[in-house]
């Protein structure tokens, strides 16, 4: 992957997206910069449109007292206003603090950085709002917070849907950036090595952790990034997921640093929207989630009559089969050709004829789906991305080569890794344990341990998947930590349980919440449940039961964009039923 690059070695200003930006500008003002697609429309924004909205932020920040070292809350999914704010913050060597949507503002409220912030940029209005009431207490530096605008909607408008007036101190943001002139000067330039970003970690296990990125680390990871894509200034590169994290800011400055179109999404969820998007846009490289590049799949093959879908691929294989067979497993010369233009071009024309690579990150990536993509000649990249090394630290092509990255150092302990990024002098845990796979790269186990009082140990992912077999059980959560015996906190299957009680004639007002509480249902699914522990050690044994009635992924706070569940999320919100799980009114 390269040779290592060294603090030293690093560009030693902290400004070079900046100037970048300045450089495309006067190279060519109408070079498409950055493509951003919503659920009701879609914009474009060329080089000198972004530099010129960036100029605007930068202006109205100096205006409101933000220097060097200050600190400017980016509060909010991601959005092209959000890149233009971090790249003014960069101009004026402040640091932008990235605060993702699943926190909750008593996490916000709690956070270091948040205390010295000066401005903040939320999403709307009403997260203004929280910001405001968090003002008297932790955010006693806070001056000023700027709302991105809804369109046609002046501040007039925005004061009757809210019911109350903004104060003097909130703005909107497409009136504020034009009020001030840019007055052009050097960007400032602070030590490289120096924080320019903070983001947050998902926190599974504990609440989302800060981590501070250098422009050294952003910059290197750029490099590593535009050096194995082979980016240059006609490509396009698309990003998925619709939050802001480390692997966010270093595709962001890959495609600074290239030149090539920045591509990307407001919550657009649906499926066939997705492929529509990438049909329009064309792009040259993919950054997808596992489970949007399995939704991929599912969609060109949904929008491919499935029986003659499967009549190709069985033709296919067959014939590589005997290919393979008859030529000591590789192809005859002419055979690819025919093979590529008879079955594959079909598939592969769906994600348009640019389309040169698809790069997985933030959860495993299913082996089969590396193997469609693969096999109708799109290469499929795994990666893993981390806070800890200031973005991605290991990428590997699909049964290919690949390893970790030069951008940071790396250890694994008891299977643990640890990544120490540049410019950082001791390793820090990342909190997952991993494996080298040859063809997947590196792939991320599955642990999730519950330790009791008594010190007992238990893999409470193998009692999860064991419970979730069971026809009625569709999520479980295992709760025990610090305690003496273990419980859980289970949501049934709706229709199952309609089902069932159907059958064995209980009969309710028809609601799913009554059925939960009827006492017939909970002595079946503790008996179910007992039944699967009956075989395993007597610390491993399910002392109480809750049964829920809402199902833990429908809180956006308590499910990462990568599907994990965040524990103590669910540790805090069902509190008062985990406590009384250990008391004798239970």
């Amino acid at each position: 992957m390269g040779e290592k690059v060294t603090s030293k070695q690093a560009v030693k200003e902290s400004s070079w997206i900046w100037r970048k930006l300045e450089q495309l500008n006067s190279e060519d003002g109408e070079h498409r910069l950055m493509t951003f697609y919503s659920p009701n429309a879609s914009y474009a924004r060329s080089s000198s449109r972004f530099y010129e909205i960036a100029c605007g932020i930068a202006a109205w920040l100096r205006h409101s007292g933000v220097d060097d070292g200050d600190y400017v809350g980016i509060d909010g999914p991601l959005r092209f206003k959000a890149l233009a704010t971090w790249c003014a913050c960069l101009y004026l060597g402040a640091v932008a603090v990235f605060y993702p949507d699943a926190m909750r503002q008593e996490a916000r409220e709690s956070d270091a950085a948040m205390r010295k912030t000066r401005v903040v940029v939320v999403q709307d209005p009403e997260r203004a709002k929280l910001w405001l009431e968090a003002r008297g207490s932790s955010c006693k530096k806070l001056k000023y917070i700027l709302y991105m605008d809804v369109r046609g909607q002046n501040e007039t408008v925005i004061d009757q849907l809210l019911g109350w007036p903004l104060p003097d101190n909130v703005f909107g943001f497409e009136a504020c950036v034009e009020q001030y002139e840019f007055k052009p000067k050097a960007a400032y330039e602070r030590r490289s090595d120096l924080p320019c970003a903070v983001v947050f970690s998902q926190g599974t296990t504990a609440g989302p952790r800060p981590q501070a990125l250098s422009s050294d680390m952003i910059r290197a990871g750029a490099q590593v990034l535009v050096s194995m894509l082979q980016l240059v200034e006609t490509d396009s590169v698309f990003y998925a997921p619709d939050s802001i994290c480390a692997a966010t800011l270093s595709v962001f400055a890959a495609s600074i640093a290239s030149g090539a179109c920045f591509v990307f999404r407001f919550r657009i969820n649906d499926d066939l929207e997705m492929l529509q998007l990438i049909d329009q846009s064309q792009p040259h490289c993919l950054f997808m989630l596992p489970r949007q590049i399995h939704k991929l799949k599912e969609s060109i093959l949904t929008q491919s009559s499935k029986s003659s879908f499967h009549t190709r691929w069985n033709q296919l294989c067959v014939t590589v089969g005997k290919f393979r067979k008859r030529n000591n497993k590789s192809y005859l010369n002419w055979s690819k050709n025919v093979i590529d233009s008879v079955f594959l071009r079909h598939f592969k024309n769906r994600l348009g004829e640019n389309c040169r690579a698809i790069i997985s990150f933030g959860a495993p990536l299913l082996s089969k789906d590396a193997e469609f993509f693969s096999f109708i000649d799109i290469p499929v990249y795994n990666a893993y991305a981390a806070v800890e090394a200031g973005g991605f630290a290991h990428i590997r092509k699909f049964g290919a080569e690949g390893g970790f990255l030069p951008t940071c150092d790396h250890q694994i302990q008891k299977g643990m890794l640890y990544l120490r990024a540049l410019g950082r002098e001791s390793f820090e845990s990342t909190g997952d344990y991993v494996f080298e796979d040859e063809r997947c790269g590196l792939c991320v186990k599955r642990v999730e341990k519950v330790k009791l009082e008594n010190g007992q140990t238990v893999d409470s992912l193998a009692l999860r998947d064991a419970l979730v077999r069971e026809p009625l059980i569709e999520e479980v959560l295992i709760c025990g930590e610090g305690r003496t015996y273990l419980t859980a906190l289970i949501y049934l299957d709706k229709d199952q349980l309609l089902e069932w009680a159907k059958a064995q004639k209980i009969y309710c007002a028809g609601s799913f919440p009554e059925l939960c509480q009827n006492p017939r249902v909970y002595a079946f699914v503790k008996a179910r449940v007992d039944a699967c522990t009956a075989n395993r050690a007597s610390y491993e044994e399910i002392r109480k039961i809750a049964l829920l009635t809402t199902p833990l992924s429908q809180d956006p706070f308590i499910l990462t964009e990568t599907g994990l569940v965040r524990r103590y999320e669910v540790e805090e919100k069902y509190k008062g039923i985990i406590n009384s799980f250990y008391s004798d009114d239970f």
